[in-house]
């Protein structure tokens, strides 16, 4: 019996990473797209969105267990993180009872919206084929590792410069810190205004809490290399982190440092099989799902009134698995684009370019959407979120989703090739920040350009610090060329 399992985790052992999708399980995934466009689904809205729900939820899943059959690590994908995150954001909240929504929709409206769901599913499972397999073999795209303390010094920096601005807002106070943390999520100390001044600029490194994950993950891996007092300062940081991430009740934010742990994690373990990633794997979906719920009770109030049972007081208990109703908005989209309002056309790609730059820097820096999505749907008061579907609609109809599908999608499967090079913890850690980018996109896609920043300053980070140690790991590399094609001369020679 012994020896039958010794065999059996040797067959699953998972190979050299070989990052790819395969190609009859985004058949399957097209075909029932397809499918839950043309068969019958339901007399009502939550029905209707139900059926969509369950065809192209087997599709993925048949998609993901192919995708298995080619090792562990073959799951940790870009584009297969973002075709599970469109399908959390949009279909996920009705394989449960969802009365309220037949309330809000009409089957007209919601068949149209699930429409151009199930065409973006269709669109991405066909369009990662388009883009080469295989590491990257520029040789700027490839990084040299360095050692776990030098990583524990890159995980205190931008633990450092991510935390600053919340510590001053809150005069370097460590309980208000953690209170601040608890508050409602607008109320925040360390909120930034409408406009954002030199001091915001303080904010935007903020952004580096997405490394800090996916590092940890990494540094577990190499904990014997580490002094006593570093893992106290690892574990303290990485715990702070995802504390923060919970407390902010951003569920998007949440999930994507779950994924950015889970992809550096796996991709890192010398020894991944697939018993060790379930037994990390079902542990974290377990922790999303139960986040997922309580953050959304609490965004509005506080995880500290929350847990002082102040939701219950105003009877705003949920009963039934709620996301944000984004397939509502894209369907309410569908009945004022272009009826009432005209296509926004390059907009939004233009507004998702200049998002990052800063206003200090750019005063004259466009306010906004000449239509926001609020302006079009009539919300006043609230934001309101479509994924990047709505966005997509909004700038171009039907066309526009399949190009921005398409885009996103060969985007994502591009940035798998990053993850191909396993010889490099570094590359890893970029690739898995990179992770919660993508996530994010799905999203909206106005995130994607600043959510990059992480990964494009870890890139930077090598270029600048360790600029020797790569020039020097390429002189040997081009060194040892020659030398066996010398050799190889002198063979044939002889």
């Amino acid at each position: 019996m012994k020896r039958a399992l010794q065999r059996m985790r040797r067959k699953w052992q998972a190979p050299a990473i070989s990052l790819g999708a395969d190609p009859t399980g985004s058949f399957i995934l097209a075909t029932t797209c397809a499918l839950a466009m043309v068969v019958p689904s339901g007399d009502t809205p939550s029905e209707v969105a139900r059926g969509y729900s369950l065809w192209i939820g087997a599709g993925l899943l048949a998609s993901c267990l192919l995708d298995f059959t080619r090792g562990v690590r073959n799951l940790i994908r870009t584009d297969l993180l973002c075709l599970l995150a469109l399908y959390f954001l949009t279909l996920t909240e009705f394989l449960f009872p969802q009365p309220d929504f037949d309330i809000v929709q009409n089957v007209v409206s919601v068949k149209r919206g699930s429409d151009l769901v199930a065409i973006t599913f269709l669109v991405m499972a066909a369009s990662r084929h388009l883009v080469p397999k295989g590491a990257i073999r520029n040789e700027r795209f490839r990084f040299d590792d360095i050692s776990p303390n030098l990583l524990v010094g890159v995980l205190a920096v931008c633990a450092a410069l991510a935390y600053f601005h919340m510590l001053l807002a809150v005069s370097f106070n460590p309980v208000r810190l953690l209170e601040g943390m608890s508050s409602p999520r607008f109320e925040v100390p360390w909120a930034r205004g409408r406009f954002g001044g030199w001091k915001e600029l303080l904010n935007e490194f903020g952004l580096l809490l997405n490394v800090i994950p996916p590092l940890t993950a990494t540094l577990w891996h190499k904990r014997k290399y580490l002094s006593l007092w570093e893992k106290v300062l690892v574990i303290s940081i990485f715990s702070l982190t995802m504390f923060q991430g919970f407390a902010s009740g951003t569920r998007n934010v949440f999930a994507g440092y779950i994924a950015a742990f889970l992809g550096g994690y796996m991709l890192t373990h010398p020894r991944l099989t697939w018993w060790r990633a379930v037994k990390v794997g079902i542990p974290a979906a377990a922790l999303f799902f139960f986040g997922s719920y309580h953050m959304l009770e609490f965004r509005n109030m506080g995880l500290l009134s929350y847990i002082e049972g102040k939701n219950y007081a105003s009877g705003e208990t949920r009963e039934t698995l709620f996301v944000d109703y984004n397939l509502h908005a894209i369907s309410a989209l569908t009945d004022v684009f272009p009826k009432q309002f005209r296509y926004l056309g390059a907009e939004i790609p233009i507004w998702a370019v200049i998002k990052p730059i800063p206003r200090a820097i750019w005063p004259g820096k466009p306010e906004g959407l000449s239509m926001s999505i609020e302006d079009a749907l009539g919300a006043e008061g609230w934001t309101v979120a479509t994924t990047f579907i709505g966005e997509a609609y909004m700038s171009f109809g039907v066309l526009g989703v399949i190009a921005f599908a398409a885009v996103i999608s060969m985007g994502a499967t591009w940035w798998n090739r990053l993850g191909c090079n396993i010889s490099s913890t570094y590359g890893i850690l970029i690739y898995a920040s990179g992770l919660a980018a993508f996530a994010l996109t799905t999203r909206s896609m106005l995130w994607f350009t600043t959510a990059m920043l992480p990964s494009i300053a870890l890139v930077v980070a090598h270029r600048v610090f360790f600029p020797n140690r790569q020039t020097t790991t390429r002189s040997k590399r081009n060194a040892t060329v020659s030398t066996a094609a010398k050799l190889g001369e002198r063979d044939a020679t002889e």
